[in-house]
């Protein structure tokens, strides 16, 4: 090598050497400016969220009680399970002429709308209404409106300092029977969010701060609003005023955030307090006199006596909708409009139409001692007509009742076993889900207050168990009548170790001179390569 050469060599050794500095250099001021950008960053980004339970993850529980003369005082809505921290709140049917529990529209203005206590429940079971994490909060009502929402009281605040409250909120609403049908019909769901800085707990407060009214359809939305603190304590609001009481109206909530503001304003606009709602008021504004609404099913059992030749025929009335005929005649929209040929569900006041075709009976009473038996057993139990009724029924209505045990033995017969919480139950009306419930350690639980009629009963297993009964069933409810459905879970990890134990058992001998055989053929095969290779 000439010294010319290695001159050369050394300086690009030197020339790399600035290189290598200069990019290290280059990186450690983009470090640093990375690292002084995020410090400087607005202090409410790093703000804690001051809310218990956010997501409206589990455990849910049951809150308030009932008042009706039938019900114990104290004895909690079965109907209103609410997530942990978080409290529900409505206006009480019938408490003033402005929520009605039933429109009689021979009297009473189509704009009248009938208005029911919401049910409050979680979302576990139907993950894709779920905005984030493994649960959400859902609340609806059926064919009727609501005026209801959920609160919590946040202690600890800096009374001056400005509050951020914001929540995904989804709604759906339709008259369509279909599961997951797209929302059609309603005209506003007024869902709105609130602060009360003061820290009240009543909803309706004139010292509530409410966002504006959103309907956001079939979508998750963030809605929110900011308020400055008044006082140590403050309280948060969710709200929802449906304005027609379609089939389905549904309310669904989740990951919700309370965060202290820093030095930016608020920019969440709000709306103006809603005067004069309270459960005994009376307003103008309450009735909705420019809503367009359609009839709600009415709480009458619209029925009809079969003609001598088995004829069943029905004259239309105000309030009624095909829907609501079928399931009193125990028939299907289809065929109704298949029998008076229809090419729509609409029916108008005075139509007589023909619902279906009876054998005749000689007497009502031939009918209402019938034993029913089940298709499998032992999920369905008939009580005596001469049983005590548990709860106060009316004479012109029925009960389901349904125990779902821990069969540990898996022989399918409920043997004083315990019950098995964590199941989830739905009462459904064909293929419409009408309520449903998890099981806790109760060990039972009744449907109350239901019309005669056919209805379908199902359960879900839980995590790590499965059914030993039918986990369906379909029954038919008389006047009067308690029926109780029993069913039976086990551990699926259990059965399946068993089955698995079996199968060895019985092909173990089989298993092992298989395995034999593909050792020994692995060994030969093995031996003739060694043997080649030597060649």
């Amino acid at each position: 090598m000439s010294f010319g050469t290695s001159i050369r060599k050394h300086k690009g050794t030197k020339t790399q050497r600035h290189k290598e500095n200069l990019v290290s250099l280059c990186l450690r001021v983009f470090v640093l400016s990375g690292i002084a950008l995020y410090c400087s960053r607005p202090a409410s980004a790093q703000q804690p969220n001051l809310l218990t339970n956010p997501g409206f993850e589990s455990p849910y529980f049951q809150q308030c009680c009932h008042t009706e003369p039938s019900f114990d005082p104290n004895a909690p809505y079965a109907e209103v399970q609410v997530a942990n921290g978080w409290k529900a709140y409505w206006v009480e049917p019938d408490s003033s002429p402005a929520f009605k529990s039933y429109c009689d529209y021979n009297v009473e203005p189509v704009t009248c709308q009938p208005y029911h206590r919401p049910e409050f429940r979680d979302l576990g079971t139907a993950p894709e209404r779920i905005h984030g994490g493994a649960n959400a909060q859902k609340y609806f009502t059926f064919y009727s409106t609501h005026l209801a929402g959920l609160y919590q009281q946040v202690t600890g605040v800096i009374p001056g300092q400005t509050y951020r409250f914001t929540i995904y909120v989804q709604a759906w609403s339709t008259d369509s029977s279909v599961p997951g049908a797209s929302s059609f019909g309603e005209q506003a769901m007024g869902l709105q969010m609130g602060i009360d800085p003061n820290g009240g707990t009543d909803p309706f407060s004139a010292n509530i701060v409410w966002s504006q009214t959103y309907n956001p359809l079939d979508i998750w939305q963030q809605l929110g609003v900011d308020v400055a603190a008044k006082s140590s304590t403050i309280t948060v609001f969710t709200r929802s005023w449906p304005r027609l009481a379609l089939r389905h109206v549904d309310i669904y909530l989740d990951d919700a955030s309370l965060t202290a503001l820093g030095g930016e304003a608020g920019t969440f606009p709000t709306s103006a307090p809603l005067i004069g709602v309270t459960p005994g008021a009376t307003t103008d504004a309450l009735l909705n006199p420019a809503a367009t609404p359609r009839p709600p099913t009415p709480t009458w059992p619209p029925t009809s006596t079969p003609l001598a030749n088995g004829e069943v025929w029905y004259t239309v009335r105000s309030g009624d909708a095909l829907v609501v005929i079928a399931f009193y005649h125990q028939t299907t929209v289809d065929e109704i409009q298949r029998l008076n040929a229809l090419n729509s569900a609409t029916i108008f006041v005075g139509q007589k139409l023909l619902i279906k075709h009876v054998t005749p009976q000689p007497t009502l009473t031939a009918t209402l001692n019938v034993t029913l038996t089940p298709s499998q057993t032992p999920e369905l139990v008939l009580l005596s007509t001469d049983t005590p009724v548990p709860i106060s029924n009316s004479p012109d209505y029925g009960q389901l009742c349904v125990v779902a045990y821990n069969d540990a033995n898996s022989n399918a017969i409920n043997d004083n076993e315990s019950p098995l919480p964590g199941v989830r139950v739905t009462l459904s009306v064909g293929n419409t889900p009408l309520e449903s419930y998890v099981t806790a350690d109760e060990p039972d639980h009744c449907f109350l207050q239901l019309p005669p009629g056919t209805y379908t009963l199902s359960v879900a297993a839980p995590a790590g168990y499965a059914p030993t009964t039918t986990s369906e069933s379909a029954v038919q409810l008389e006047a009067g009548k308690v029926i109780t459905l029993v069913f039976g879970l086990t551990s699926a990890t259990s059965s399946s170790l068993e089955a698995g134990g079996a199968f060895f058992g019985a092909s173990g001998p089989l298993l092992v001179v298989g395995t034999g055989i593909m050792a020994l053929a692995l060994a030969g095969g093995v031996l003739l390569v060694l043997m080649a290779r030597r060649k």
